[in-house]
């Protein structure tokens, strides 16, 4: 009888073993079948630190701006957007180029502020990401783009035309043309996107993300062509 009992109990000592193995196994396939979803991993978590830094020196940079007129050139619109006031209204009357010397980091934008396009194109000539928003601050920047084309965007980086960390919502933009050497070929985004009515069209990045790269996305795209 006792020899009855202690087999007994090494068989239920053994099936529970049994259990926990098959229990981490499950756990286990869990964790790699979600890494193969594009779920944040270690490493892209890394990677996400890695953009913070860039980032940081990104806009330490000194940035030209220009003295006179405005002359179409990022330098220009990067004096307008810096001179503009908290939560302003922007409206562009020309095309902008990126000028030679301006930093190749793109356009910074940080503060609320809304920019309406009415149709005229920001064309990095393939030197320049576009614009820049924000880093940090997260819930409290937010950037509207409106009517505006972006072009030949340009970035050994993330984001051919733009990279975001803020509240960003782009509505009835079209994008051509914008190259990124890792991620997000139009738009890298780390921030908050909205995206409403927007064209993107031959954009290419050497990683993931050949139009769009983003790791939260508040409204899919009503419009969209690749």
């Amino acid at each position: 009888m006792k020899f009855k009992k202690s087999l007994l109990i090494v068989c239920l000592i053994i099936f529970l073993f049994s259990i926990a193995s098959v229990s981490a196994n499950e756990i286990d396939d869990v964790a790699i079948t979600a890494e193969d979803n594009g779920i944040i991993s270690v490493d892209e978590e890394s990677s996400a630190e890695n953009m913070d830094e860039i980032l940081t020196e990104s806009f330490q940079e000194n940035v030209i701006e220009a003295d006179g007129e405005d002359d179409g050139t990022f330098s220009a619109l990067q004096k307008k957007i810096n001179d503009a006031e908290e939560g302003a209204v922007i409206t562009l009357d020309k095309d902008y180029t990126y000028d030679e010397g301006f930093s190749k980091r793109g356009i910074r934008i940080n503060k609320n502020l809304t920019i309406n396009g009415n149709g005229h194109t920001l064309d990095g000539l393939s030197q320049s990401r576009i614009f820049l928003v924000r880093y940090g601050l997260i819930d409290n920047n937010h950037v509207v783009l409106n009517n505006i084309k972006f072009t030949n965007g340009n970035t050994d980086l993330y984001g051919g035309a733009i990279f975001n960390y803020g509240n960003l919502t782009v509505n009835n933009c079209v994008f051509t043309n914008n190259y990124a050497k890792y991620c997000g070929g139009a738009i890298n985004s780390v921030g908050h996107l909205n995206l409403k009515n927007s064209n993107f069209t031959k954009n290419t990045a050497g990683g993931d993300g050949g139009a769009i790269l983003t790791f939260s996305i508040d409204k899919a795209v009503e419009f969209f062509k690749k």
